[in-house]
């Protein structure tokens, strides 16, 4: 039940409303008022999705008992549990995510990532590494570095000489800085960025990842193949394997490709012979995959098969020998089919901070964001001050007294960033103050978020009435499970007690087997009794057709009372709300069969259905005690012009 209330408003998480208006008191219960406005939420939310649509009228009952129970568990301290304020806060933070995210960025992400994925970049790249947490000079150091190499190639020298002599990438003295083919989501997207905006033949600005510093080669690009799919044959070779054992893996894989050749099965040769175990059982098969995804003599190799059901001739790849067969090959599927994906992706990669920014920037301007420049060039005087250590310097912050910046109604000092850099062991003071750019951006930004985050319930009231709703929602849960759901199962002399004094309502229902003949006229109907008498055989079908043709309608069956409006009519004369629907034209009836009255049901067999109903008995007697304990105030000509 708690994983539906999740899903459900985790779906519903995109609801916005954004202008706060102000709410007109509905109920009031225990001294806390709920509006009109949530009331209407909830009704119009829950009542669209209802099979069984309610008035306003009825819905505002179950609002009141909702609230109710709501109230009491309050009163008995359940929203203090510690569970319970762990699940609220962690599910808080979900519904946050589409308040702080910039929807419109997000989308034109996932769509420039879309038109990456049509195209495929050869890329070379040269890397000067950086340290996780660079100090100033390190990174200094490593910039002028990388920028004297990218000079120097622009003035003529080699690409590939001097990433040889320089790149700290360690394939590089192997590969002379060449990576291949790469496509989108395959490298960081910093890199990834270069590798497309750069014009073939030509060499990126410089770049930094959370690698270090790279320049970027752009040796071809091509409209991408698409996936394939295949399955493969494959003898290891180990790195350290001695000659002996890579002359013996050669051997292996050409006595396999010969026996193919001779017209062996493909699916049966990888199932005996195959060193890759986790495909072999599977006749060698292997997932769908796109360029930069394999090994690339392994990728070339396979795109290279012309058609479904090529193999090809032993290839060598850095893990050993393979023979691949291709089972298909597909393009590239349209961007509307994979939208929501791709969004996915954007959302949980590093991209995703281009959506960031765009958000920042708007709640700035939102929320009237201001920073002191005074005490930014305080800061950074007092960090770069000759003889400063970290002590002197975290107590000059402490001592600064004018704002550091202000967010709405909300002001930040210098002694707040103070206590965010402590933690920060790459601080130096003495050296350079370009260090603060970074992380006074950082500590922007994230109190920034905070701020939003911690408003959310002002500004939105959507945002507020989901949240109150998966609040109450968990709360609803915990007082049920306490004072009706355990209580209705662990009461065995209660619900004994229930099914003695409902006993009748569990019999087995009377029930009626044979064939029912709606006719056109009584006329039929009398030919039907003549020919049928007393029972019915399924040889007289061809009789009856014969006699009749059309002009009868039979349904052969069994049928229990109350099951069927339309039987319940013919068979035991008795009403429902529903009205009995007839085959049209065949308003005369008679049936031939067997009617078996009702029997009880010992309580041992209907006793998940005494529960249910003992459940129903409990929580209707508890909620009138809540009503009676509470006494809830309704102005119901509140709600009559609102429907107005």
């Amino acid at each position: 039940m708690k994983c539906f209330l999740i899903l459900q408003f985790l779906m519903l998480a995109s609801f916005v409303l954004s202008a706060q208006k102000k709410e007109t008191p509905l109920l009031e219960i225990n001294g806390k008022t709920y509006s009109l406005e949530e009331f209407n939420y909830i009704y119009d939310k829950n009542n669209s999705i209802s099979k069984e649509p309610l008035s306003k009228k009825e819905y505002l009952d179950l609002f009141v008992n909702y609230k109710l129970k709501v109230t009491e568990a309050e009163a008995q301290g359940l929203d203090t549990m510690p569970n319970f304020k762990k699940e609220l806060k962690y599910y808080r933070n979900e519904l946050a995510k589409p308040y702080i995210t910039d929807k419109k960025v997000t989308e034109e992400i996932a769509k420039e990532a879309y038109d990456r994925m049509l195209k495929e970049v050869d890329v070379s790249h040269i890397l000067i590494r950086l340290p996780k947490d660079p100090f100033p000079e390190d990174t200094l150091k490593a910039y002028n570095k990388i920028k004297e190499i990218r000079d120097k190639i622009i003035k003529g020298a080699g690409f590939e000489d001097m990433a040889v002599k320089f790149s700290e990438d360690p394939s590089a003295k192997k590969n002379r800085g060449h990576l291949g083919y790469i496509t989108v989501f395959r490298t960081v997207y910093p890199f990834e960025t270069a590798a497309y905006t750069t014009p073939v033949g030509e060499v990126s600005p410089i770049i930094r990842t959370s690698f270090g510093y790279h320049i970027v080669k752009v040796n071809d690009k091509r409209k991408s193949p698409g996936e394939i799919k295949v399955a493969h044959i494959m003898k290891v070779v180990p790195r350290d394997a001695t000659k002996e054992a890579q002359d013996r893996a050669r051997n292996e894989i050409d006595s396999i490709y010969g026996l193919l050749r001779k017209g062996e099965d493909f699916e049966a040769l990888a199932k005996k012979f195959s060193d890759d175990r986790n495909t072999a059982v599977k006749g060698g098969e292997l997932e769908w995959f796109g360029t930069g995804r394999m090994i690339p003599e392994f990728s070339t190799a396979a795109f290279a098969l012309k058609e479904n059901g090529d193999y090809s001739k032993p290839v060598r790849s850095r893990v050993g020998w393979h023979i691949i067969k291709r089972i298909d090959k597909r393009g590239i599927k349209p961007y509307e089919e994979q939208k929501d994906d791709l969004i996915q992706k954007v959302s949980n990669s590093k991209r995703a901070l281009s959506g960031k920014t765009a958000t920042i920037k708007r709640l700035k301007k939102e929320n009237g964001f201001t920073v002191d420049s005074a005490a930014v060039l305080f800061m950074k005087k007092t960090y770069s001050a000759e003889g400063m250590s970290k002590d002197m310097f975290f107590s000059k912050l402490e001592e600064y007294k004018e704002p550091l910046c202000t967010i709405a109604d909300t002001t930040l000092y210098l002694h707040d960033f103070a206590g965010y850099l402590k933690k920060d062991r790459s601080l130096k003071p003495g050296k350079s103050p370009l260090v603060f750019d970074e992380k006074l951006e950082r500590f922007f930004d994230d109190n920034i978020i905070n701020w939003e985050k911690a408003h959310l319930e002002e500004k939105y009231p959507g945002f507020r009435y989901l949240l109150d709703e998966y609040h109450d929602g968990l709360l609803i849960f915990d007082i049920s499970q306490k004072e009706v759901w355990n209580k209705a199962s662990t009461d065995s002399t209660g619900l004994k007690e229930y099914y003695d004094e409902h006993k009748e309502k569990y019999d087995i229902p009377e029930k009626f087997k044979g064939d029912v003949f709606f006719c056109k006229s009584k006329k039929d109907v009398k030919k039907i009794r003549e020919l049928v008498k007393d029972s019915v055989s399924q040889d007289l079908s061809d009789s009856l057709k014969t006699l009749l043709g059309d002009k009868f309608v039979q349904m052969s069956g069994e049928w229990e009372k109350g099951t069927d409006s339309l039987m319940d009519a013919v068979l035991w004369k008795t009403t429902t709300k529903e009205k009995p629907q007839f085959p049209e034209g065949y308003k005369k009836v008679c049936f031939f069969g067997t009617f078996e009255k009702s029997k009880p049901q010992a309580f041992d067999d209907v006793k998940g259905l005494v529960i249910a109903d003992y459940q129903s008995y409990i929580e209707k007697n508890w909620v009138d005690s809540l009503k009676e304990k509470y006494k809830p105030v309704v102005y119901p000509e509140v709600l009559k012009k609102s429907k107005k």
